[in-house]
């Protein structure tokens, strides 16, 4: 799999800003063996605390071992399927350094990088933009994505797989809810309920679990080789 420069070094930046002690990577965009190991490092805590951004930052902060669920985690990662890891994934690690992008307008806004991802999808506008981030997220990997807003285009896109961490997952709503097809990245799946992590999720790029009773996963997808 070949990787853009550029999509290397926001990995190598988010890597330096989330580990501690930061492996103090060169933003040269080459995945050499210190980026792969800083990578790794980070699945690993992930691995073992779940998929809960503030705890992952927790984790990365305190190295302490996993000692029950904090207060606002519904699930011990035991009690969630294990997804298959398939290696380092550099598309999950870019879109989880945007998670905090908010529509959210007034100081701080970041009207620019929503603007970004649309762009990523051939437009500038439309309310919906989970398609849009999904799209931007695989260009900066490296993979070629639909290129449509469409949260449906990636139903044929790449190849279909089990649900495994880091899969494209397009989901359906419940016929009536106005809602419509929705997609992004798979982190954790039970009978019950799917955990996303994706784009104008509750206007803002986060993890969000959608339950089977209003969701249906009617797709996963993996890159193409």
């Amino acid at each position: 799999m070949t990787f853009g420069s550029d999509s290397i070094v926001s990995l190598q930046r988010f890597l330096n800003g989330k580990l501690q002690p930061s492996p103090n990577l060169a933003l040269d965009g080459v995945m050499g063996p210190q980026t792969r190991e800083a990578l790794q490092r980070y699945e690993e805590v992930r691995a073992r605390v779940g998929t809960d951004g503030a705890l992952i930052d927790a984790h990365l902060h305190r190295d302490h071992v996993w000692s029950g669920a904090p207060d606002g985690w519904d699930e011990a990662p035991g009690s969630q399927e294990t997804l298959e890891a398939g290696g380092p994934h550099v598309w999950m690690a870019i879109a989880e350094g945007e998670i905090g992008v908010s529509e959210a307008t007034g100081r701080g806004s970041h009207a620019a990088q929503i603007e970004a991802y649309r762009q990523a999808a051939g437009r500038g506008d439309g309310a919906e933009w989970s398609s849009a981030f999904v799209n931007w997220v695989l260009r900066k990997a490296g993979h070629i994505g639909t290129g449509s807003a469409e949260a449906r285009s990636w139903i044929g896109w790449g190849m279909a797989c089990e649900p495994r961490y880091g899969a494209v997952t397009v989901l359906r709503a419940a016929p009536g809810s106005g809602v419509g097809f929705h997609v992004g990245f798979l982190t954790s799946v039970q009978s019950s309920k799917v955990r996303l992590l994706g784009g104008s999720q509750n206007d803002k790029v986060k993890f969000a679990n959608f339950p089977s009773a209003r969701y249906e996963p009617i797709a996963y997808r993996w890159p193409p080789q």
